[in-house]
């Protein structure tokens, strides 16, 4: 792989773990190496891991109809991802390979969560378009920006940190209507309203932010 293509490919990774909205972010400047799986320290990772594998099962259960199921495994995956993180900050157990899985295994599941209650007509089609169009716009915005200035460096806005936090608290909240009991209507709605403002407020912030650095580097 040329040089100046492993430099595209590196922003695009980088700019993976800058979607969720997380401060674990570090440069994947070296090969991930297994040695980051086999310490005494990898129990974060070992939990990420668990939470990527959930994915798959999450969406066949909730497509398939066994909402319940699909619910709690969503809530499983929601308390590995705070157990993973707490023991990354409080102990220190962080490393590439968590700081590179970790963010994708939840954008991965948001997605997968966004498509599937939209498929099952529990959310609005349009609402998970946005959602989903939101993210590969900043990648393919990651990818010109790493063409043009030959180097990136994310680090993820509070507006982003707030809208994947109301992205997480929708999905749990319309997965809890379609497996329990019905949402009052002014809740559904308000926070369809607040994922569509977030997201778009979030959009809007780094195509300002980051294509105003761009033509400033580019010029």
């Amino acid at each position: 792989l040329a040089p100046e293509k492993w430099g595209y490919a590196r922003g695009s990774f980088r700019t993976l773990i800058i979607l969720s909205g997380q401060d674990m972010i570090a440069p994947i400047e070296q090969d991930i190496q297994m040695t980051d799986c086999m310490n005494v320290h990898s129990l974060p990772n070992l939990i990420t891991i668990f939470r990527l594998i959930l994915v798959l099962p999450f969406l066949l259960f909730l497509l398939n109809g066994d909402s319940k199921i699909a619910f709690y495994l969503f809530l499983a995956a929601g308390i590995s991802d705070a157990v993973d993180g707490c023991l990354a900050r409080q102990f220190k157990w962080t490393s590439r390979l968590g700081a590179f899985l970790d963010p994708i295994a939840d954008k991965l599941l948001l997605m997968g969560s966004f498509i599937g209650l939209a498929y099952l007509d529990q959310i609005p089609i349009w609402l998970a378009a946005i959602v989903i169009a939101r993210d590969v716009i900043i990648v393919l915005g990651a990818i010109a920006y790493v063409r043009v200035v030959k180097h990136i460096d994310f680090v993820p806005s509070l507006i982003s940190k707030v809208n994947t936090v109301c992205q997480v608290l929708l999905v749990f909240l319309f997965l809890e209507q379609y497996s329990f009991f019905p949402l009052p209507t002014m809740l559904s709605q308000l926070m369809i309203l607040t994922v569509v403002v977030t997201t778009l407020w979030s959009l809007a912030d780094y195509i300002w932010v980051w294509g105003r650095r761009a033509y400033e580097r580019a010029s």
